[in-house]
Formats: structure tokens, sequence, C-alpha cells
């Protein structure tokens, strides 16, 4: 493994718990397009349950 020269995220495990390295991540991955805003999954499905 060689660590990369300009990482676009880090995650310090010594200093963040899991949930807040996953929740970091989770949120840059969703600024960058990489996937769906969750707030965006969770408004489609309910349109799509109550209006569907």
């Amino acid at each position: 493994y060689e660590e990369p020269e300009n990482p676009e995220i880090t995650i310090d495990t010594d200093r963040e718990t899991i949930e807040e390295g996953v929740s970091r991540i989770i949120s840059y991955l969703e600024e960058n397009g990489f996937i769906e805003n969750r707030v965006n999954i969770y408004f489609s499905d309910s349109a799509a349950t109550h209006y569907g």
C-alpha cells in the first residue's frame, strides 16, 4: 500500500468514531455527486409510497 500524495478525503481513525468517519465519507460522496443525497432519496421514496 502506498499512501496517496493528495487524498480527496482522509479519516483520522484514531480521533473519530466509526460513525463519524462513515458520515464524513457519505457526505463527501453526496457532495461530489458519487451517490444521491440521502434526503433526496428519502423524499423520493416517500412521494412514491404516498402518491404512487
